[in-house]
């Protein structure tokens, strides 16, 4: 079967139009670097980490996403319409113990100021879809908690970064997550578990009251959800309905589309 290079790119451009109906895939930067934005620059740095519950085999791995909070807040991001999706295929991940133990958290914060309202950020994923409002000290303390934690991972240079001894400052469990989780629900999830994303403030950074807790709705009426698949080390994050279209799915609509064009190729010719 012969085509013409006219009938090869329309036949391109069907295929590559049915793909883009689907999901709109947003580009994950490449060249990340070692060192985590920290959150005393008001923008830290987003992270993945994933590690195990079980005391006899203690194992965490963080790594740093490449992007910070004001990259993925909704409404000032790329993220903020309905379809779009974030997919990363994560270094060096070769889990220690049982799968069923291991649990999985993405999380950026600013550590804000004492004196400014609203300063104090925590953008954290969770397994609930409804938290209630939780206390504004609350807040204050998880942007601590994760200023100290990025600055021990980037003490030590490596990104990934992994830790099997749980006296380590590394060691995420102990930072947050589990173990340490101070808010009413958990932040970290299962390996089957979709987490959804949500944004806390704290509106005068004290010790008492309620926080804001803000669900990432998009036009879909979805909050987002973030997946991690173990088997191909691929952490996704999917708004309202998308998901990236794998690679095998993509090729059989090339194939569909150049062999629809050969059938009325050889129909014209007939």
């Amino acid at each position: 079967m012969q085509l013409s290079l006219k009938k090869l790119v329309a036949a391109s451009a069907i295929a590559l139009a049915s793909t883009s109906t689907m999901a709109q895939v947003v580009t994950v930067p490449t060249n990340i670097p070692e060192v985590i934005p920290n959150s005393d620059t008001d923008n830290g740095g987003l992270i993945f980490t994933l590690f195990s519950v079980n005391s006899e085999t203690p194992w965490s791995y963080a790594v740093n996403l490449g992007l910070r909070l004001n990259d993925v807040l909704e409404g000032t991001s790329d993220m903020a319409s309905a379809g779009k999706s974030l997919s990363w295929v994560l270094p060096d991940i070769s889990a220690l113990g049982n799968v069923a133990d291991l649990r999985w958290h993405v999380t950026a914060a600013d550590l804000g100021a004492t004196t400014v309202a609203n300063s104090a950020r925590y953008l954290t994923t969770a397994l609930i879809d409804n938290p209630t409002a939780t206390n504004q000290g609350v807040v204050s303390a998880s942007s601590s908690t994760y200023y100290n934690f990025v600055n021990n991972l980037n003490a030590v240079a490596g990104n990934p970064d992994v830790v099997t001894d749980p006296a380590d400052p590394r060691f995420a469990p102990t930072r947050y997550g589990v173990g340490s989780n101070v808010f009413q629900f958990a932040t970290a999830g299962g390996l089957d578990d979709a987490l959804a994303f949500f944004l806390m403030t704290n509106p005068a950074r004290g010790a008492s009251g309620a926080a804001s807790i803000d669900r990432y709705e998009t036009l879909a009426g979805d909050i987002g959800r973030w997946t991690f698949d173990l088997a191909t080390s691929t952490l996704s994050w999917n708004v309202g309905g998308g998901a990236p279209v794998p690679l095998p799915a993509a090729a059989w609509l090339l194939l569909s589309g150049l062999a629809g064009m050969g059938v009325v190729g050889r129909r014209r010719k007939a």
